[in-house]
């Protein structure tokens, strides 16, 4: 079998925010131990769509094939904690060591990512929330397929008529919850309450949610303390453009929402190859969840938005660096609908970075007697930041 060739190719800017990159890689005569695999589909409109973690299926998934906007289905697979792979071991040598950047990475990882298919990918370094993108601790997954509203191409917002593409912001574990120690949980709370370097390692795969491959405790210990975790992470190649004149060359291509214009000529034939078919067409039971979380999910559902806020809050423009004192007196001020919804989101965002800020503003949203502003929303959140004790 020839050896698998890995080379940097460049890098791609995130058209939401110039000032992050991503590596952009080839993989040539890859080993295709993790692979996306496809089963028999039960329709025209779904099919099964796994993630391989040497042949054994780590998310089993049930996806659209033509609606960008229809929501898929995700189950739990097979834990990476019974599968021998000793490439994941380097992965976690490398994040739990010095990190700067992809780049630093980068060598360190290569074992890993010899695993992959033949094709284009991103490496990039990506904040997420550890919940599955509808309010729940990420580990709070069925064993057996059920909707979820993160799972598509675009979300479709019913509120403003609009659709919000598909970033990587959401977890699904690939790890049993038997896996999970409380010891090591506590040592990255430390770690994270002092600054410290605690990054998980994931694969992008299906709409806003990416299989969280290395960091489970990581990323349990994020949820405790109600902060995002990063993940390196590993994005196929998705979608790509061509001019008008060439439509056989890529003019453009994305991973997600990382944009890289190819130096040399790339063929679109070289960009997607032929479906590799899985041989099960069922989704398997494998009983990888079998704890009790709801005490993280109810955490979950106040310091998290899920896949619907997160799409009104792009569609409403909110951003971290546009929520300060002049803007959320206006929005007071004037509780139209939209401004109200504004106050609601930044109280959310605020609850993770800054948690003082967000009891200062839901004080002055009660305080004001208002009946049209969200007075319930703010005594609730009010409620929940005394009892965690973060004012």
């Amino acid at each position: 079998m020839s050896k698998a060739k890995i080379e940097i190719i460049g890098k791609a800017g995130n058209v939401d925010n110039p000032s992050d990159n991503a590596i952009v890689f080839k993989v040539s005569n890859g080993l295709g131990k993790l692979e996306c695999a496809y089963g028999k589909p039960d329709s025209d409109d779904y099919a099964y769509k796994h993630l391989l973690l040497n042949g054994k299926p780590i998310v089993q998934g049930y996806c659209p094939t033509e609606c960008p906007t229809c929501q898929g289905l995700l189950a739990a697979g097979y834990g990476t904690d019974n599968i021998d792979c000793k490439e994941l071991d380097t992965v976690r040598s490398c994040l739990n060591g010095e990190y700067a950047n992809p780049e630093t990475a980068f060598e360190a990882l290569k074992p890993f990512l010899n695993l992959l298919e033949d094709g284009f990918y991103a490496l990039a370094d990506i904040e997420y929330y550890p919940t599955d993108g509808n309010g729940r601790f990420f580990c709070s997954v069925p064993n057996s397929l059920a909707k979820n509203p993160a799972v598509c191409e675009c979300y479709y917002n019913d509120y403003f008529s609009d659709v919000t593409d598909c970033v990587p912001l959401f977890l699904y574990p690939t790890q049993s919850a038997d896996a999970i120690n409380q010891k090591r949980v506590e040592y990255y709370i430390d770690l994270l309450k002092n600054n410290g370097n605690v990054r998980g390692f994931a694969y992008h795969q299906y709409g806003f949610v990416s299989a969280l491959l290395d960091g489970h405790h990581k990323a349990t210990a994020a949820a405790v303390l109600g902060k995002k975790i990063r993940c390196l992470t590993v994005i196929p190649l998705n979608e790509y453009c061509c001019s008008k004149i060439d439509t056989q060359t890529a003019e453009k291509i994305y991973f997600c929402n990382y944009e890289y214009t190819p130096i040399e000529p790339i063929n679109i034939d070289q960009i997607f190859h032929r479906r590799k078919s899985f041989s099960s067409n069922k989704i398997v039971n494998f009983n990888l969840i079998n704890a009790d979380f709801s005490d993280l999910n109810r955490k979950a559902s106040f310091y998290y938005p899920t896949v619907k806020e997160v799409s009104d809050m792009a569609e409403l423009e909110l951003f971290p660096n546009k929520i300060d004192d002049n803007s959320v007196l206006e929005w007071i001020e004037n509780p139209t609908e939209e401004n109200c919804l504004r106050l609601e989101y930044c109280i959310k965002t605020l609850l993770t970075d800054n948690p003082q800020k967000a009891g200062e503003i839901t004080h002055k949203i009660i305080c004001s007697n208002n009946p049209l502003l969200p007075i319930g929303y703010s005594q609730k959140m009010l409620n929940f930041i005394k009892s965690e004790h973060l004012i």
